[in-house]
């Protein structure tokens, strides 16, 4: 049981104060002793019985006079230290600095809360942020408030609770077989033209094309090892990183257009070491942007809507579902960990799907149909 003490003292100007002393523990179990100055022996009372009270019912937090931005400098210095990836470090940082800070940074952490959270996540919305971002600000917040409570610097984590906006997730923008035709047949002859043509086949990541390697490449056996992705270190810096977003590695098999079109590009490099980038300018590895920007002139050039660089990797998936492939297969290409996650992303590309999946039956069980045979299709196609 937590214990505590009350002693009388005289102050610089001579005025006297009561000193309340409690035993603490940390979470991991050491002990130590808080002090704390109120000016009479009825406040120091007082003070000491709320204080055991929070002690046994596991509400009390250390007293302290951090900022909330005081706060969050400090769990940020500790994310090094904690197996939080580089990656996330820097995503972490940018959310504090943007985001947070001004809205909550200036409250005291002590009396912080769900009020001035909501407040907060509102104003944000009102401003147009996005509902994916808002909800990846307050879930990081969150997390650095639990850390409070376990750091006894707050007793709960007010972020909890909360009212977020709902994630909306909007069907990817996507090109058509047609429209990949014409875009690859207009890009022939551009430097970026056989990461185009391998993001469009293989349906890998933007940051696993940047940082493929020739050594990930067996092009006799027409397939790509997809072994690590590009990523930025807890400065913002892009680097190639150790492993793929989902710590997997995994093997993609090409086309056969596709591994000529990488054989020529292979062709034109003067040295090729296994451990070179296979896309690279001047020596350094592409980036994202750079290679976002000339894919929209690109398209600009060619007449067709403009996509991200990711959305070849949509394209890809919504191309191969669309034309049968089995989803278990797709979700192997992709390098998805769950077919689940597989089926939820292009949901929107199996509509109709049923209708032709009855339409097999049909022509398995009682061969080719009279005209006069109304099918699922035909009913979809009147529907208005």
């Amino acid at each position: 049981m937590a214990q505590g003490n009350i002693t009388k003292r005289v102050r610089k100007d001579g005025t006297p104060a009561y000193r309340v002393r409690y035993d603490i523990s940390s979470p991991d179990g050491a002990r130590s002793q808080v002090s704390e100055t109120v000016a009479t022996k009825r406040e120091a009372q007082h003070l000491l019985t709320r204080r055991l009270e929070q002690l046994r019912t596991g509400d009390y937090a250390v007293p302290t006079t951090l900022t909330v931005a005081d706060y969050l400098a400090q769990w940020l210095d500790t994310l090094p230290g904690s197996g939080t990836s580089p990656t996330r470090q820097y995503s972490c940082q940018q959310l504090v600095r943007l985001y947070m800070e001004p809205e909550l940074g200036r409250h005291r952490l002590s009396s912080l809360t769900t009020l001035h959270v909501q407040r907060a996540v509102s104003t944000h919305v009102e401003r147009g942020l996005a509902p994916a971002t808002v909800r990846n600000i307050y879930s990081t917040l969150s997390t650095a408030l639990s850390q409070a409570v376990t750091w006894r610097l707050v007793p709960r984590n007010v972020a909890t609770g909360i009212k977020l906006p709902r994630a909306v997730r909007r069907p990817p923008t996507v090109w058509s077989t047609e429209q990949v035709r014409t875009f690859l047949a207009a890009t022939a002859g551009h430097p970026l033209h056989p990461m185009w043509r391998l993001a469009l086949d293989s349906g890998m990541r933007p940051g696993e094309l940047l940082a493929l390697r020739w050594g990930d490449m067996d092009l006799d056996a027409l397939h790509v090892t997809v072994a690590r992705t590009m990523t930025k270190s807890a400065t913002g810096a892009y680097v190639v990183g150790t492993g793929t977003k989902g710590g997997r590695s995994r093997r993609v098999a090409l086309a056969p257009a596709t591994v000529a079109t990488l054989r020529a590009h292979r062709a034109s490099m003067a040295t090729i070491d296994p451990a070179a980038l296979v896309f690279s300018r001047r020596g350094r590895p592409y980036w994202h942007h750079e290679a976002g920007a000339a894919l929209h002139a690109e398209s600009d050039a060619a007449g067709l809507p403009r996509i991200r660089m990711h959305d070849l990797r949509h394209t890809n998936a919504t191309i191969l579902i669309a034309a049968g492939v089995p989803i278990t297969v797709v979700a192997e290409r992709l390098g998805h960990a769950r077919v689940s996650m597989t089926l939820d992303r292009y949901a929107h590309v199996l509509e109709g799907m049923q209708e032709r999946a009855a339409e097999t039956i049909s022509r398995l069980f009682d061969g080719p149909r009279d005209h006069d045979v109304t099918t699922a299709s035909d009913v979809m196609r009147k529907s208005p």
